[in-house]
């Protein structure tokens, strides 16, 4: 019919989709159209009127269901309601999204900071570090992920969002600790405290763990050339923040407790 337009039209007189009209009409929002003799749909002010409508809602972030409830029993009030509900729903999403913009910043200067001190010696500060023993393996393995899960859940070491969990590795001379890092909760397990101090620091990027030897010997040679006073094990840690190139390539960090 003339006076009626087809489902492109009407997807292009309001903004939206040929596929956002069929979906509609299938959870009942808009009524049937007509079908023509060439077998497309056609539409006219009534179908215009109810997905405008729809789209207003839509642009408020309300739910299908909760336009089905308005279009079945439309009230002032319920659509106040409505309207408090999606406010309150977006003043949650925007925090959200607020703390994740800083939580990107953050690594991002994280980031920077390790990428400008790359194989470069610095003193760090650090408060007391208790690491728990997880794992002592020697330098040619390193634990598989069943076996640390085992010994956290063996433990009872529930540890809150481990992606982000900074991994140690104390240095022997024969042999490697595996552990983690945690300061609030005492745990029945065996561990090393790192008083409070100054750490002599070296930062490097690895590609892959044959080229671990190579750092740690420069740490030692700087050491020793500029005969630093230090006291305790060497420690490995690897930031998670910084596992960020692919599955074996990373920044890590070499310290050791000066005196």
């Amino acid at each position: 019919m003339k006076d009626k337009i087809t489902i492109g039209e009407l997807a292009k007189l309001v903004g939206t989709s040929t596929y956002n009209i069929r979906y509609y009409e299938k959870e009942g929002l808009i009524s049937t159209p007509e079908i023509g003799e060439n077998g497309y749909r056609l539409y006219g002010h009534k179908e215009f009127y109810e997905l405008s409508t729809i789209m207003l809602f839509r642009d408020v972030d309300f739910p299908i269901k909760k336009i089905k409830e308005l279009q079945a029993d439309f009230e002032l009030e319920k659509y106040k309601n409505a309207l408090n509900e999606s406010y309150d729903k977006l003043t949650v999403e925007i925090d959200r999204l607020i703390k994740l913009k800083d939580k990107i910043k953050y690594k991002k200067e994280i980031l920077l900071k390790y990428e400008e001190k790359l194989e470069k010696f610095e003193v760090k500060q650090f408060k007391k570090r208790l690491i728990y023993h997880l794992k002592i393996t020697d330098y040619d393995s390193s634990p598989t992920l069943k076996e640390l899960y085992d010994i956290l859940e063996k433990n009872n070491m529930h540890i809150k969002n481990g992606y982000e969990n900074e991994e140690y590795y104390i240095l022997k001379d024969d042999a490697l600790i595996y552990g983690i890092c945690d300061n609030e909760i005492d745990y029945d397990i065996k561990n090393t405290v790192f008083n409070k101090g100054n750490y002599l620091c070296y930062s490097f990027f690895i590609k892959n763990d044959n080229e671990y030897e190579k750092h740690i010997n420069k740490m030692i040679k700087y050491i020793t050339k500029n005969k630093i006073k230090h006291e305790g094990e060497l420690i490995l840690r690897i930031n998670p923040l910084n596992i960020i190139y692919d599955d074996e390539s990373y920044i890590a960090e070499l310290e050791i407790k000066i005196k």
